[in-house]
């Protein structure tokens, strides 16, 4: 793991403290030794990795952390408290673990951390202990738990149109009502997060950006509430950290125009999104590679619609994440695929089209996702599960 190489490599750091401009987190938890350390690390980029930023060692169950400047904040930290909670790790022969807490933290909180005995919480304590100081992560602590409902509801209905399918084939009314149900989550949820009080709001950019799937490590839910509240937010958390991450997102949202884009086919003649669409009622950006793991669940159903309905107005531009020509041609002529492909063959991380523009990219893996957009371009939904995207093509194309 990541984390424990950190550790190896500077298995005892204590990082710089610096006063000013910052905050500080003092706290004091039964169970801890003297001379534990107390790691502050940040959460910023990417929900996988651990960057520290600060230490302190504890003193009779207490600890303090004077931490530097939080820049573009409010943004998300963990508290991790080496030493408790160890293991042995079979593979290395070392010990490893530790117990760990979120917290969102802003220039000028002065956080305090209370709790009971630390070896009687789980590895993850955060809702264990009580953190008071911080309103944004006061805000935080509020919704997130409405984040995690959101999340929950939005695989019940997911789940639900797949057994429609698998039970009883296509019934437009059931996947309907379905899709109906899900618009009501999202009005629910643009609903709280438009009416907090101002310290509540702190925690918004952060909620959107989870949703926006950074912190879940899924795909984004991408729905039209996301850049409606986006354009609500108060012009200082628009140019916060995940503020901005949030204006990438909503730019993708359903209703948004998709950006364009002209890449080269196995040929080398280059093909424009926009002109596809234009001779097209329904188009589908289906990305892909070869080594995607569910490239062939995905594919062939698209495949089984696409002949059933392209001569009815719709068209699939699948583009690679490939990024060696002789594995995406292979691919391509092996399965005959009937539809337009195009790649950059940069791969799916950063510097690719994929990634950089649609955000789709920097998983372990390639993933397969498609986005369905109408004749203007304007996209009608993200990945759409088999029954939910035969009954778009039924309200767009007929039946």
């Amino acid at each position: 793991m990541r984390l424990t190489l950190l550790f190896f490599f500077f298995p005892v750091l204590l990082f710089a403290q610096q006063k000013g401009e910052g905050f500080e987190i003092s706290g004091h938890l039964d169970g801890l030794n003297d001379g534990d350390i107390i790691i502050l690390g940040d959460r910023f980029a990417d929900w996988h990795y651990f960057t520290p930023v600060d230490s302190c060692k504890v003193e009779h169950g207490d600890f303090h952390l004077v931490c530097a400047a939080v820049p573009e904040g409010p943004r998300l930290y963990e508290l991790f408290l080496r030493g408790v909670h160890r293991k042995l790790d079979p593979r290395s022969g070392t010990m490893v673990g530790g117990n760990n807490c979120l917290l969102l933290a802003s220039n000028g909180d002065q956080i305090v951390i209370k709790g009971g005995d630390i070896n009687q919480m789980r590895e993850d304590f955060t809702r264990e202990v009580e953190i008071t100081g911080s309103p944004a992560d006061e805000g935080r602590r509020f919704l997130w738990p409405i984040f995690d409902s959101c999340v929950h509801r939005y695989r019940s209905i997911q789940h639900r149109i797949k057994k429609i399918k698998d039970s009883v084939g296509f019934d437009r009314e059931l996947i309907q009502r379905e899709i109906e149900a899900r618009s009501v989550i999202d009005d629910r949820l643009s609903q709280v997060l438009l009416t907090q009080d101002a310290n509540y709001k702190l925690a918004v950019p952060l909620v959107l950006d989870i949703l926006n799937g950074d912190f879940t490590g899924e795909s984004a839910f991408h729905g039209a509430f996301v850049a409606g509240i986006y354009q609500k937010l108060d012009p200082v958390l628009k140019n916060s950290y995940y503020g901005k991450e949030d204006e990438e997102y909503a730019r993708l949202c359903v209703g948004q125009p998709f950006p364009d884009f002209s890449l080269p086919a196995p040929d080398g003649k280059m093909i424009s999104l926009k002109a596809v669409v234009a001779e097209s009622k329904v188009t589908i950006v289906h990305f892909w590679a070869s080594i995607s793991p569910d490239r062939e669940e995905v594919q062939k159903p698209l495949l089984v619609l696409y002949n059933k309905y392209h001569d009815k107005g719709l068209n699939v531009v699948a583009v690679s994440a490939d990024t060696s020509a002789d594995d995406w041609s292979f691919v391509i002529h092996q399965k005959k695929y009937p539809w337009v492909n195009v790649s950059d063959l940069k791969g799916w991380g950063k510097g690719s089209m994929i990634n950089d523009v649609y955000k789709e990219g920097g998983h372990h893996y390639p993933n397969t996702a498609s986005v369905l957009l109408d004749h203007e371009g304007r996209i009608i939904d993200w990945d759409p599960e088999e029954g939910e995207l035969q009954w778009y093509l039924w309200k767009y194309l007929g039946d």
